[in-house]
């Protein structure tokens, strides 16, 4: 039997740089030969989706298959979510497929190849090429509830006489722009999955997020100042 060496397909790569891709795949790997030691991994697998030369051209990062919140998965999904995880708060990565991202590519740690090292969600997408559904705009935010009636005009109904006047009814102080998110105190109006305007104090909206109630990507809320909705993820700011 005759035998002809054929060369080595060569390995296109993404360039280091920084682009918009989606998520096409979250695959499982099994152990490499190289290292078996480290076990099996994940191989989260992005499309580029910017128009160019390397449009539609796929790139990959490796990671482990238990999330941390500072290991390799933990760190990617942190990034990916824009948010920090908690303990024991369990993840669909399946949400995650058909999303777009911002990705960083830079080379693994041979040097030889590029990988994906971070992935944030994307603020907008300037190609040609659909993104994944976007669900409807929610409606506008409802005004705030009028305020109740004053203690004093109530005592007065009832025929009795308040030794002191009563505090001031409490007023809801809503959030008119993005600073106002570091007041956890402040109350906003926000968008769930099913496209419907509610209102949530900030802390009582971070931690139905913390406890997955609510799932952070799906979330939008209003910004009066802007007449706009944005991700959870652009207003999740630090106390």
């Amino acid at each position: 039997m005759n035998f002809t060496v054929e060369p080595e397909k060569e390995f296109k790569q993404v360039p280091m740089g920084t682009y918009t891709a989606k998520l096409n795949k979250i695959e499982e790997r099994p152990p490499t030969v190289e290292k078996p030691e480290w076990g099996p991994s994940y191989m989260f697998e992005f499309m580029v989706m910017d128009p160019g030369e390397h449009h539609g051209e796929s790139v990959a990062c490796f990671t482990p298959i238990v999330p941390k919140t500072n290991n390799g998965l933990g760190k990617l999904l942190r990034g990916m979510l824009g948010r920090p995880l908690q303990p024991g708060e369990p993840i669909d990565g399946a949400k995650l497929i058909g999303q777009l991202f911002t990705i960083s590519v830079d080379l693994n740690q041979t040097g030889k190849r590029t990988k994906v090292v971070n992935a944030v969600p994307a603020k907008a997408y300037p190609g040609p090429i659909a993104a994944a559904p976007v669900a409807p705009p929610a409606p506008p935010a409802p005004s705030a509830p009028p305020a109740p009636p004053a203690a004093q005009k109530l005592a007065a109904a009832l025929g009795a006489s308040p030794a002191a006047p009563a505090p001031a009814p409490y007023q809801k102080q809503y959030v008119q722009n993005r600073d106002c998110f570091r007041d956890q105190n402040r109350w906003c109006h926000y968008a769930g999955p099913d496209g419907l305007s509610k209102e949530s104090r900030i802390l009582e909206l971070k931690v139905a997020i913390a406890d997955g109630r609510l799932v952070g990507s799906d979330v939008r809320v209003y910004l009066p100042e802007s007449a706009e909705w944005m991700p959870w993820a652009a207003v999740d700011l630090p106390f």
